[in-house]
């Protein structure tokens, strides 16, 4: 576990940019999260979709931005086979409900998000976006903010 910890201290000490990440190209981790009403939800069984991962955290105030873009978006590319996830970093899923539903956010909201999850999609700085294709490899990772455009653009590039 102090390893767990150390590595996601470091990885959040390093400096960052968007789109550095080596892990674009690979199959993504798979997981499985319960949603703000306790279903479970896996990534092995949105195979198919294209699927929007954003980890973010009440406490980083950078995330709030995307996520009004990222719930209108969600709406807009639904029908094209897109999923988006907000992956919450660790809070207590009552802190998370209340602040979805205070701010409107409509898309679904995954809890319980800890150590190695985190790391295996290099998440320890915020906002970290994961665009998985279809076929489960990650197509893009952004951990800057990039406007509704730049995040349309993304999706529109993943679904090519």
């Amino acid at each position: 576990m102090l390893a767990v910890l150390g590595l996601a201290v470091a990885a959040w000490l390093l400096p960052g940019a968007a789109d550095d990440s080596g892990i674009v190209g690979t199959q993504a981790p798979d997981f499985s999260l319960q949603d703000l009403n306790g279903k479970e939800v896996s990534l092995k069984s949105l195979r198919g979709h294209t699927v929007v991962l954003h980890f973010w955290a009440t406490y980083w105030a950078s995330c709030y931005a995307d996520m009004g873009r990222l719930d209108k978006l969600s709406r807009e590319f639904k029908s094209q086979g897109v999923i988006v996830l907000g992956v919450n970093v660790g809070q207590m899923p009552s802190v998370v409900k209340e602040f979805v539903k205070k701010k409107g956010f409509t898309y679904p909201q995954l809890v319980g998000a800890r150590g190695e999850l985190i790391l295996s999609y290099e998440a320890t700085d915020a906002p970290t976006l994961v665009i998985v294709g279809k076929d489960g490899k990650i197509v893009n990772y952004l951990r800057e903010e990039r406007g509704e455009e730049g995040l349309r653009s993304a999706l529109k590039a993943a679904l090519e």
